[in-house]
């Protein structure tokens, strides 16, 4: 019999090797084994995620409860059905949105979805780090004076990086001009749990929330929450396209995944996060002092490049003054150490901790991002950005669709109009979308991830030797 996802899965896990990447729960205790007993379906007493009155009903108003905000609903899709149903939920066909540039491909195929017009606000360059800063809120009060017909907001905070923006002036900004701010926080479900992290845009005034639990929690990939944080909101379409875009036969181990991540932040959240934070700063302290080469990217950068501060439970580790990349340091920790980071590329290898890793995972880390970093010699890259390339629109995203499209060689690619996203997954941000204008900064970029082996996804070519482009244009 051949099983090559299930063969996999298994070879991976008969490894135990330490967890610093998704999902939160790091294959930990806090994951009940009885879960599998648990894949059933709509009978009686047990309710619907798609009409709840009942125990799902119960569960999601505990999360409502436990984040301190309006409503709260269950996603079995992952943050990106939340994301796809709040823009969809807020807009009518043809309006025109605001977006950070650097927002997941989810808003937009929300904008593809709707036939939106997107006014991109591109995020400041930390040019010595080679990651995304903050959004300019100066630039977005212009762009909003510059165009009154923006009916809403969609931003990302925080980063995958840890990023995170001034979201309370931002949401000043939005409620201003009457506008709702919708914020992707899908890396900060943990943030509220302790002040050692940075406050959450439940707390600083987005109107919509979207977490994913998966990512720094105790429960199951593809959960997420979706948060109503404005009570006079009419969230009664995002509701609906959440029934539309939901599957029909939602998954009980999911959600019961939710409600025990749920019932365990409400009852011991602060005390595990407490004890997580102590381990987690002796962790960030004894790197900060004893590193060498790798520089632990830190509060250096808050206040500056428009970003409000940093969410220290990512482990973001800068290679700029070596000779070597992140992916490097990855490689050197799966193969030597048996440690798997989430993300890495020619600057910065990025781990995820979260309440769910030990002090001794935290250790081991320590010990093996030590031995490597003895090892290291300097020498400074250039200070080339990676990850971000301001591009010209040519048209709309969904304006692509039905025009005739012509495949070319992407190294001679420069000055078409790409037909197709290129998408570096993770983190799942598009370097270039539909309609936009090819470059020669973008070829490079390409080409370097490709010499990196960064997987990009979004082209029919998987190898991305050809892109399609608009014919004739």
């Amino acid at each position: 019999m051949k099983t090559p996802i299930f063969t996999a899965l298994k070879k991976h896990t008969e490894k135990n090797s330490v967890s610093f990447h998704m999902p939160g729960h790091k294959n930990s205790n806090y994951i009940k084994k009885e879960l599998i007993d648990f894949d059933l379906t709509e009978i009686d007493g047990l309710d619907n995620l798609h009409g709840p009155i009942d125990i799902i009903e119960k569960s999601q108003k505990n999360a409502a409860r436990v984040y301190n905000t309006f409503k709260t609903y269950y996603l079995i899709n992952g943050s990106t059905v939340g994301i796809l149903s709040s823009i969809l939920g807020l807009t009518n066909k043809g309006d025109k949105i605001l977006i950070a540039r650097n927002c997941h491909k989810s808003v937009y195929n929300a904008i593809i979805m709707n036939e939106l017009e997107p006014i991109y606000i591109y995020p400041e360059l930390v040019t010595e780090y080679g990651i995304s800063g903050g959004l300019n809120s100066k630039d977005i009060e212009k762009t909003l004076i510059d165009n009154p017909d923006i009916k809403l907001a969609v931003i990302t905070s925080p980063s995958y990086e840890g990023v995170v923006l001034d979201v309370k002036g931002i949401s000043k900004i939005t409620k201003n001009h009457k506008i709702p701010l919708i914020v992707d926080e899908a890396h900060g479900s943990h943030l509220r749990f302790n002040e050692y992290f940075p406050s959450s845009a439940l707390e600083d005034g987005a109107d919509v929330v979207i977490h994913s639990l998966h990512k720094t929690m105790p429960s199951l990939t593809q959960t997420a929450l979706l948060h109503i944080n404005n009570e006079v909101l009419d969230f009664s379409r995002i509701k609906l396209y959440l029934s539309m875009l939901q599957t029909s036969s939602p998954s009980y181990i999911l959600m019961a995944s939710m409600d025990y991540c749920i019932g365990l932040l409400d009852k011991e959240g602060y005390t595990l996060y407490n004890k997580f934070v102590e381990e987690l700063k002796d962790f960030r302290d004894k790197l900060n002092y004893n590193l060498k080469n790798m520089v632990l990217i830190d509060d250096t950068i808050v206040d500056r490049y428009s970003i409000k501060a940093i969410d220290k439970s990512k482990i973001v580790l800068n290679l700029r003054n070596t000779q070597h990349t992140g992916q490097d340091i990855e490689v050197y920790l799966r193969e030597e150490h048996n440690i798997q980071m989430e993300l890495s590329n020619r600057d910065n290898t990025i781990g995820i901790t979260t309440f769910s890793n030990s002090k001794e995972d935290l250790n081991k880390l320590y010990n093996g991002l030590m031995e490597i970093d003895n090892r290291l010699k300097k020498n400074k890259k250039s200070a080339d950005i990676l990850n971000t390339v301001i591009l010209e629109k040519q048209l709309n995203p969904y304006e692509v669709n039905g025009k005739k499209v012509a495949s070319t060689e992407f190294i001679y690619s420069n000055g078409y109009i790409s037909a197709e996203f290129i998408i570096p997954y993770p983190p799942g941000i598009p370097l270039i979308v539909p309609g936009e204008l090819i470059s020669k900064e973008l070829i490079e970029i390409v080409l370097e991830y490709k010499k990196l082996g960064i997987s990009m996804i979004g082209t029919a070519d998987k190898d991305l030797e050809t892109i399609k482009v608009i014919k004739g244009a």
